[in-house]
């Protein structure tokens, strides 16, 4: 098969932070690399020569020649616009960025040469000043054309050559894990954002400026009350902290600690857990003000009304929202522009919402639209925070059918580790057989009750166990989960303590002393402490074969990485091989996961797995840890993700077009007949797939006007 390696330089008018869509809509080519094959790196120059040179012009129009670039979201997109004539079908291009997150490596060209080793020349090309010269208006709004300065474009060309020229080098190094399944998945996802989401223009502008409004008033309020509690914050404090602004994160920490309260860091789900805790019933109310102005004065979610109008095309659709394999390793999506993966779950809207206060999403609409909102709600932040969903709205003669599937990792997970009886529950609900859900199930098997007498706080216990448990969680996991339902961990330990079998009980008091010595206790109370570890404990002891799991995954990538070569058994149908540096790990569907450069580092205390990865924190590349209840959950997280991607061609044929993937949903935008509903697309979406016998699946659909949840 012929290649096309290639690689563009635009000038746009349109900033290119307003996404690939938006920026195309005023591009142009200024400069196109390329070589065949293994021929050297050519440049066309459109300012010199109108039409492309013969052989590039031949490899396009040859819909057999591959098309490789190594950002096709951006390159393909910016050629459609510019509507050449050649046939830009996805499945043309293969994208070398893709195919390094598959391989575990940074998409960046740049860090991707370093990561592969590859000599200097190679990795230090900075060209961003020739980007900002020739591609970006400076800042009068005047452009720079190549005869301005002859000697810079000369420059801007080599570096453009370089660039082809690594990307082809690193892609020869990359192990081809970036197989014809997966290219067709991309091909799926590049149409998906082709389509984009339609956009409730008004109401984003509406809440936008609502948003700033009422922003800027609690940071007025926030300052007010910085200055009257400054002067005895500096007191308290010995001049440690000499000014208390709401923002600042520093400063409202050293605050806090004035008063006795220590957290561990300021995010709405930490803060709300501690307000709503026992813990906070004794603070001075200072305390509670602060907090509270803290709260909601940095919702975060509703600058995104800001993010969708920024990313609004003229037809008023956000397309590239999606970028296919954007989490790395696992293989699943990631959130671009208006970020759909990190929408929140809305506490004022809707019948299944905490609060309840609006009960549909049209409703809490029309109070924005008028303005209302401000005189009928204590925080109309929120309101606004749960309506940024609605902003995506399906225009006249178009509905949206919506499915997701149930569950997901809570089947996949005990389906790779064998936990059988868990198989056997999820197949018998499915069924109608048993009413009671997975959280029911959980709590009934670990504290031995009859499912029937299951009281809704103890099903939250449930719910968390299971949440924190699966991937090998323990006090820590419990806490995070526990501030994302709101749940008071003062009640949650002591309700374990209460219900729990004194076996448990037991044991989580003979680890207390251990942990306590080590400062290891997250400033529990010993009862509440000894209560977590004890369902903990009991989770474990009725999930036996998912821990087993997590033990035989790590001695299966032990045993690889020291043997290379050789084939290990990791879990269900999933197979790990060491091939000259790379741990490969073939699941279920075919697809391989890839951990660069595992090594063993062992002492006589403890043995450690590491492997090179981009860190999900800092976004660097180096040495990452892992253990057997990470690579079960990287596991488990993949062929999750390859369940919902196995019926995405049915779903396209059924004449269901997919617009967003948000974890194990499809939002699809039809026609407004009655034949399209999203009970229909639940039923496609879930089938088990073929390679995955004994793997009980289900989804749930729905039907509406406006994204909700």
């Amino acid at each position: 098969m012929k290649i096309l390696w290639a690689d563009t330089e635009t000038y746009s008018t349109n900033d290119i932070k307003r996404g690939a869509y938006v920026y195309a809509e005023a591009s142009e080519c200024i400069l196109f690399t390329y070589a065949i094959d293994d021929d050297p790196v050519r440049a066309w120059e459109p300012h010199l020569q109108p039409h492309p040179p013969a052989d590039l012009h031949a490899a396009l129009s040859d819909p057999s020649v591959q098309l490789r670039f190594h950002h096709v979201d951006f390159d393909r997109t910016q050629m459609l616009r510019w509507n050449w004539g050649y046939d830009l079908n996805p499945m043309r291009f293969y994208c070398t960025m893709t195919a390094a997150r598959m391989a575990g490596l940074p998409g960046g060209l740049e860090d991707l040469c370093a990561a592969l080793g590859l000599p200097a020349e190679y990795s230090k090309r900075d060209g961003s000043a020739l980007i900002r010269y020739f591609c970006v208006p400076d800042k009068q709004g005047n452009r720079v054309y190549p005869h301005a300065d002859p000697a810079k474009w000369a420059k801007f060309v080599e570096y453009a050559i370089s660039d082809v020229v690594s990307m082809r080098e690193c892609s020869r190094r990359i192990p081809d894990v970036f197989s014809a399944d997966e290219r067709a998945f991309f091909a799926y996802t590049c149409a998906m954002n082709d389509r984009g989401v339609p956009i409730d223009r008004d109401l984003a502008l509406k809440g936008a400026g609502l948003a700033s409004t009422l922003k800027a008033a609690y940071k007025i309020q926030g300052a007010a009350q910085g200055a009257e509690y400054t002067e005895a914050l500096r007191e308290s404090s010995d001049g440690a902290v000499q000014d208390l602004s709401i923002t600042s994160t520093k400063a409202v920490l050293g605050f806090l600690a004035c008063y006795g309260v220590i957290l561990g860091d300021l995010r709405s789900s930490t803060v709300e857990a501690f307000l709503s805790s026992r813990a906070a019933d004794g603070v001075d109310d200072a305390v509670r003000k602060v907090l509270e102005t803290r709260v909601t004065a940095n919702k975060a979610s509703t600058s995104k009304y800001k993010a969708i109008i920024a990313g609004l095309n003229e037809d008023d659709r956000v397309r590239g929202t999606i970028s296919f394999c954007g989490a790395g390793r696992t293989g699943r999506d990631a959130g671009r522009r208006i970020q759909p993966q990190n929408l929140a779950r809305p506490v004022l809207v809707g019948p299944d919402s905490p609060v309840n206060a609006v009960p549909t999403m049209e409703a809490a609409v029309e109070y924005i639209k008028d303005g209302s909102l401000v005189l009928l709600f204590k925080d109309p932040l929120q309101l606004l925070s749960d309506c940024v969903r609605g902003t995506i709205a399906a225009p006249a003669g178009k509905k949206f059918c919506q499915a997701d599937l149930s569950n997901i990792e809570g089947r996949v997970c005990p389906w790779l580790m064998g936990e059988q009886w868990k198989l056997d529950y999820f197949a018998a609900y499915d069924r109608g057989d048993v009413p009671f859900d997975n959280y029911v199930m959980a709590y009934s098997k670990s504290f031995n009750v009859a499912p029937n007498t299951v009281t809704k706080p103890q099903r939250a216990i449930g719910k968390v166990q299971e949440l924190a448990s699966l991937y090998g969680g323990s006090v820590g996991a419990y806490l995070t989960f526990a501030a994302a339902f709101r749940i008071d961990m003062e009640k949650l330990g002591r309700s374990i303590l209460e219900n729990v079998g004194g076996t448990f009980i037991a044991e989580a008091r003979g680890k207390l002393d251990w942990y306590r010595k080590r400062d290891m206790t997250y400033g529990l109370s010993d009862e509440v402490w000894t209560g977590v570890i004890a369902g903990v404990l009991s989770w474990r002891s009725s999930h036996s074969n998912i821990v087993k799991g997590w033990y035989k995954a790590e001695e299966a990538f032990v045993a690889a990485t020291t043997n290379p070569g050789v084939w290990f058994d990791m879990a269900h149908n999933t197979r790990c091989i060491n091939h000259k540096g790379w741990l490969l790990v073939k699941l279920p569907s075919g697809r391989h996961l890839v951990y660069p450069n595992p090594k063993i580092e062992s002492d006589d205390r403890r043995r450690e797995l590491t492997f090179h990865g981009v860190s999900q924190f800092t976004k660097k590349f180096g040495v990452q840890r892992t253990s057997g209840p990470k690579l079960v959950e990287n596991l488990t997280q993949a062929v999750a993700r390859d369940c919902l991607f196995y019926n995405i061609p049915a779903v396209e044929a059924a004449g269901y077009p997919i617009i967003l993937r948000v974890h194990d949903e499809l939002l699809c935008e039809t026609p407004d007949l009655p034949e399209f509903t999203g009970d229909k697309l639940a039923d496609i979406i879930g089938q088990t797939p073929a390679w995955a016998p004994g793997l009980p699946m289900a989804a749930a659909g729905d039907t509406y006007y406006r994204y909700q949840k």
